[in-house]
């Protein structure tokens, strides 16, 4: 049977007459949230609802209209000559907020003497032309010729370059002797993707992984594969939190029902299955 809580409400009455310790109650009519004085016997205390958001929201539209508005190309002061210079925050025609600062265009000529600093005169410019007319790289035979082969390159006299390195050692069996040698060793480094084509197995004690996304293409993760007797141990899921105290969620094998810890307490789960034997029907506060 499905449960159903409801606080005291109505739609017509602003204010609750009384609640009693404790007692939640809702007016759609004042758009507030009461709850009744904890010695029940004072009478109502309000505590939230749309009439103090709806004041908050407004406000905080007051508060936004003392930046100044001003179109994004618009200086918002004129250039200091100083050394401290300030500038206002405005807001442009799509309500980002944007400091204009004003600045002077100063067009260089490029030529003999043109520029102030580092200047490209002629003569540095005749170098590049020796340069552009000794780089001969119109068809193979120069290129080959200004290229030196290393250790084990050979290069074509099309410009073709291959490998005569005659080590074979490439073979299953032999990969398979090396790869059980390696100890401690990165494969791939951090700009790269490392691709499996079939199945891994990792035999060691524990398996780290420092990635920060993680994707799992299996619907169902199963935690204590290796239990194959009766079970003793807990099972779950724990947050690290730095340095706050952990949360988890588990099932709690000694007591045979799931739990939460909320690192202060650790709490059943209720469920379809132990609800109902301890709650039934509809919890309601009533109207008023």
């Amino acid at each position: 049977m499905a449960q159903t809580i409801k606080i005291k409400r109505s739609t017509s009455t602003a204010t609750p007459s009384s609640l009693s310790a404790g007692e939640l109650a809702y007016s759609s009519n004042s758009d507030k949230l009461f709850i009744g004085h904890p010695d029940g016997s004072t009478g109502t205390i309000t505590i939230g609802g749309t009439y103090y958001t709806d004041l908050i929201d407004s406000a905080t539209k007051a508060a936004n209209k003392n930046i100044p508005s001003t179109a994004q190309s618009v200086a918002a002061n004129s250039l200091s000559t100083t050394a401290g210079k300030t500038y206002q925050v405005q807001k442009d025609g799509s309500d980002n907020l944007v400091v204009n600062v004003a600045w002077t265009d100063t067009t260089y000529t490029v030529g003999d003497g043109g520029l102030t600093q580092n200047n490209f005169t002629n003569a540095l410019k005749s170098k590049l032309d020796g340069i552009e007319a000794s780089a001969d790289v119109t068809d193979t035979t120069n290129v080959v010729a200004a290229l030196t082969a290393g250790t084990n390159i050979a290069i074509a006299g099309d410009g073709t370059i291959s490998s005569t390195d005659t080590n074979d050692d490439v073979s299953a069996g032999n990969l398979n002797t090396r790869l059980a040698q390696l100890t401690n060793t990165t494969i791939g480094d951090s700009s790269g993707t490392i691709t499996i084509d079939g199945n891994l197995t990792v035999s060691g004690t524990t398996t780290t992984v420092n990635s920060n996304t993680v994707n799992v293409g299996d619907n169902i993760i199963v935690l204590n594969s290796d239990e194959t007797g009766t079970p003793s141990q807990d099972g779950g899921i724990e947050v690290e939190r730095g340095t706050s105290t952990n949360v988890s969620l588990f099932w709690d094998e000694s007591a045979d029902y799931w739990a939460l810890n909320d690192a202060a307490t650790t709490s059943k789960i209720l469920t379809a299955g132990n609800f109902a034997s301890s709650f039934t029907g509809t919890l309601d506060g009533g109207t008023f």
